[in-house]
This record gives C-alpha cells, sequence and structure tokens, in this order.
C-alpha cells in the first residue's frame, strides 16, 4: 500500500494523514541511574516521516491534508453554537449606557423610608422580610403617600 493510499484511509478514519506517515520508535525502559530530564522522556519518540521523494506525493500530501482542515472546519461549524447567539445573549443581559432607569414603585418608595427608621447593621434579607409583612398589612389610606410619590417619579 502506498503512501497515499494509507493517508487517504487515515483521512477517512478521521485522523489527520500525517499521523499515519509517522514512524514510531520503542524504546526499552529507563534505568533509575539516568538523570532526571531522561526519565521524564516517554518510552516511545515520534520522528516525521522524511518528505516525498517526488513532487506529486508532496501535493497529493498537502492537498488531502487542506481536505481535512476544511473538513474540520467545516464540522466544528456546525457542532458548536454560533457566535452570533452568543453575542444576542450578552446584548440582552446588558443595560443599555445612556438609557433612563426605570422610575421606583410604591413599595421601593415604602422600603427607602422603612430603611432609614430602621438600625444600619441589619441584615438586607430581615430589613425585605420585615418591610414586606409590613406592606402587606398597611391599609390604602397608608399606602397613598408611597403611591403618590411613585406616580410624581414616572412624570
Amino acid at each position: 500500500m502506498n503512501t497515499l493510499a494509507k493517508a487517504a484511509m487515515a483521512v477517512r478514519a478521521g485522523m489527520r494523514p500525517a499521523a499515519s506517515l509517522q514512524t514510531k520508535i520503542k524504546l526499552p525502559p529507563l534505568s533509575q541511574s539516568w538523570s532526571c530530564s531522561a526519565r521524564m522522556l516517554s518510552s516511545s519518540i515520534v520522528i516525521p516521516a522524511p518528505d516525498p521523494p517526488n513532487k506529486r506525493e508532496k501535493y497529493e500530501r498537502e492537498f488531502l491534508w487542506t481536505k481535512y482542515e476544511v473538513n474540520l472546519a467545516q464540522h466544528l461549524a456546525l457542532t458548536r453554537p454560533s457566535s452570533t447567539w452568543r453575542a444576542i445573549g450578552n446584548v440582552r443581559n446588558k443595560a443599555k449606557k445612556g438609557a433612563p432607569r426605570k422610575s421606583k414603585n410604591s413599595f421601593q418608595h415604602f422600603m427607602v423610608d422603612l430603611r432609614s427608621s430602621l438600625p444600619t447593621d441589619m441584615h438586607m434579607t430581615r430589613v425585605a422580610k420585615h418591610a414586606s409583612e409590613k406592606w402587606k398589612t398597611m391599609s390604602d389610606e397608608e399606602k397613598m403617600p408611597f403611591k403618590q410619590q411613585a406616580d410624581e417619579t414616572v412624570e
């Protein structure tokens, strides 16, 4: 089987063609007496295959490699989520610069007023719980000043 046929089989199998054209040399296990850096070497060294002797094989190898890269790029484009969807999601989540802020509603005005009367070291969760319980028990007449403040800020 010639080199081109091996490379074509590698492309069909989903491997890099260059990987099928490499020579692998097995080395015996390293002894304890060798230096630390020599022990860190793996038990096999990969030596790239020499360039083909004629221009046709070299051209065919390059052609197969570019075909592999194109197929890989197409596959990744189909399997990865689109970057445009990520960009759209980021735009939605970020506040627009220079946009007017939403006005406070009546409950938020009530919270500001209530926080001024509570101790400053009180946790926000307790403040919110206390405020919501108090807001539910208040009558419409007691809520009226806060509703008027909310209406004024909208206009």
